[in-house]
C-alpha cells in the first residue's frame, strides 16, 4: 500500500550550495555561481543524473520508489564571504514560482550546505526552507541534504521533515546524503511514522582537526552508526558547525531520525554529549612554516612534501591571497622547489600583458585578507591560461570550475598558480590541469584543511598542517567573532 501510494507523488528537487566565511571581506555575487553550476530544469536532470552528488542521490531515491521528479533550480558555488541577498532571492524567485506554476508538490528535495548566510540573512539556509514550506504547505514533505559542516538552526530544524548531512570528511559520500534524505522523506510519504531529534552543543572546532577515517570523531561516528545496525534508529548525523561562521543562532549538533521518539532523543541525547566531551581533542597540531621548510629541504624520498595551509583555505571560504608560505620560503633562502597558488586579479591580468615568457615586477598577494602582506619580486610568466578545468574527484568528479584568468609565475625556485578565484584547489586537476604536476616538486603548498588528503596521502611523502594566518584560521581565540553567543566554546 505505502509503495503504490508513493508512485502517486511528486517531487520537486532544487540546490543551492554555498558555504560562507563571515572573515572573507567580499559577498559572493551571482558570477560565483555561474562560474560553477547554475542550471535548471532538464538541463539540471541531466547534469545530475552524471553526477555522484547530493541530487543525483535523490534522484536514483525517487526512481527507486516510483514517484515523480520534478527538477527546478541548481545554483552551487565554491565557499567564500557572504551570499549577495539579489543572489538568494533570486533563486527563492525562481523556486516559489515553479511551486506556484507546477504545484502541488508532495515534497520538496532540498540540496543545502546549511552554513550560508547573506547581509540580511545569518541563516539562510532556514530563510530558504520556511520560504519553502510557506509555498509547498504543511502537507509537503521537505527534506535537506547539507554538509557535515552545516549550521543547523531551530529554524531548519522546526521546517524541515529531515536533514541528513555527510557522515565522511574528507566528504566523499554525496551520492548517499541526498539518498539518504531523499528515501525518509519517500517512506514518510508512504505512511511510515519517523521522528526526528536535535541536540545541539555550544561549541566550533577547527576543521583541520578531526577526520571520520581516525581518531575521536570516528569514535562518535562509531557511535551512531551501531544504534543504526541495531535498528534503534534509521539515521543519523553529527553536524560539526562550519567554525568561520560568526552567526547569533550557532551550534554543533546530532540529528536522529528514529521510529521512537524516545529512541532519537536518547540518541541524539548521547552523541552531542560524546561530541561535547572530546571537544578538546579536535584541535590540529600545527607546526610552524620554517619547520616545514626543512623537512621539505631533507627530504631525499622523491615524493613531495605537502603544506597544508588551511587559514587560506578557499574551501573554508577564505580569499585564498596569502603568501605567508612564499614569503618566509623566499626569507629561508632554501633552495626548495615549490608548487602553490595566489588569488590575485591584478597580478594575472598583468601577466596577461605582458605575455608568456616575460619578466615582470610586482605585488604578489595580500590585497583581499585584513592583515596579510604582499610579497615583492621579479617573476617570469611561464604560461598563460583560461582558468577552465574539470575537477578530478573523487569530489565534485567532472564538474567544471573556472578560476578566471589565470597565470602561471615563476620567481626562482617558486612556481605559482595565480588566479580570481582559487577554488577546490584540492583537487589534482587544480594544478595538473594548466601543467603542473604536484609528483615533481619537493614542496606543495595545498590551501586546504581536510578535504585535500583523499588526493594528495598517497602521492606525498608526508602531511604538514602548517600555522598560518588567515580568514580560515585554526586559532578560533584569535578571530573577531561578535555575534557568537556568550560562552560558546571556541576550540
Amino acid at each position: 500500500m505505502a509503495l503504490n501510494m508513493a508512485k502517486r507523488k511528486k517531487i520537486l528537487l532544487c540546490e543551492f550550495c554555498q558555504e560562507s566565511n563571515s572573515f572573507n571581506p567580499g559577498l559572493w555575487g551571482l558570477n560565483k555561481f555561474q562560474a560553477m553550476l547554475y542550471c535548471e530544469g532538464l538541463v539540471m536532470r541531466v547534469v545530475f543524473t552524471l553526477k555522484k552528488s547530493p541530487v543525483g542521490g535523490m534522484l536514483k531515491a525517487i526512481g527507486k520508489s516510483g514517484a515523480r521528479a520534478v527538477c527546478g533550480v541548481a545554483m552551487r558555488s565554491g565557499s567564500g564571504g557572504p551570499v549577495e541577498d539579489e543572489v538568494l532571492e533570486l533563486f527563492l524567485r525562481k523556486t516559489l514560482a515553479i511551486i506556484e506554476a507546477k504545484g502541488p508538490f508532495d515534497g520538496v528535495f532540498l540540496s543545502l550546505h546549511g552554513a550560508t548566510e547573506t547581509p540580511a540573512h545569518q541563516d539562510a539556509c532556514g530563510y530558504i526552507i520556511s520560504a519553502v514550506r510557506e509555498a509547498a504547505g504543511r502537507d509537503a514533505v521537505i527534506t535537506a541534504a547539507c554538509d557535515m559542516h552545516a549550521n543547523i538552526t531551530p529554524q531548519m530544524e522546526k521546517t524541515a521533515d529531515f536533514i541528513c548531512g555527510f557522515l565522511t570528511y574528507p566528504h566523499v559520500d554525496f551520492f548517499e546524503t541526498g539518498f539518504r534524505a531523499a528515501r525518509l522523506a519517500m517512506r514518510k510519504l508512504g505512511g511510515e511514522a519517523l521522528h526526528t531529534a536535535c541536540t545541539r552543543v555550544c561549541m566550533i572546532v577547527p576543521a583541520s582537526g578531526y577526520t571520520s577515517k581516525s581518531g575521536a570523531f570516528k569514535e562518535i561516528l562509531d557511535i551512531g552508526a551501531a544504534a543504526l545496525a541495531e535498528g534503534d534508529i534509521e539515521d543519523y548525523t553529527i553536524f560539526q558547525m562550519q567554525p568561520w561562521l560568526d552567526v547569533s543562532e550557532a551550534a554543533s549538533c546530532a540529528v536522529v531520525v528514529s521510529k521512537s521518539e524516545s529512541a532519537a532523543k536518547n540518541i541524539a541525547d548521547t552523541l552531542a554529549g560524546a561530541l561535547y566531551s572530546k571537544r578538546e581533542a579536535f584541535s590540529p597540531e600545527l607546526e610552524s612554516v620554517p619547520d616545514i621548510l626543512k623537512i621539505a629541504a631533507r627530504n631525499k624520498t622523491g615524493k613531495p612534501i605537502v603544506l597544508g595551509d588551511a587559514a587560506d583555505s578557499p574551501n573554508a571560504g577564505a580569499p585564498g591571497d596569502s603568501v605567508y608560505v612564499i614569503g618566509k620560503l623566499l626569507e629561508s633562502g632554501l633552495a626548495v622547489k615549490t608548487l602553490t597558488c595566489v588569488a590575485d586579479c591584478a597580478a594575472a591580468e598583468a601577466a596577461f600583458d605582458k605575455g608568456a615568457g616575460a619578466a615582470l615586477r610586482l605585488k604578489l598577494g595580500g590585497r583581499l585578507t585584513p592583515g596579510l602582506t604582499s610579497v615583492e619580486g621579479e617573476f617570469t610568466v611561464r604560461s598563460l591560461h583560461s582558468g577552465s578545468f574539470r575537477m578530478a574527484g573523487p569530489a565534485g568528479k567532472g564538474i567544471r570550475v573556472r578560476l578566471g584568468k589565470t597565470a602561471i609565475l615563476e620567481t626562482g625556485n617558486v612556481t605559482i598558480l595565480v588566479c580570481g578565484t582559487p577554488v577546490m584547489c584540492g583537487d589534482l586537476n587544480f594544478f595538473r590541469s594548466f601543467g603542473l604536476e604536484p609528483q615533481e616538486y619537493e614542496l606543495v603548498v595545498v590551501k586546504a584543511n581536510t578535504s585535500f588528503r583523499e588526493n594528495y596521502e598517497t602521492l606525498a611523502a608526508s602531511i604538514h598542517m602548517a600555522d598560518t594566518p588567515g580568514a580560515a584560521s585554526a586559532d578560533l581565540k584569535a578571530l573577531p567573532y561578535k555575534n557568537l553567543p556568550d560562552g560558546f566554546y571556541r576550540g
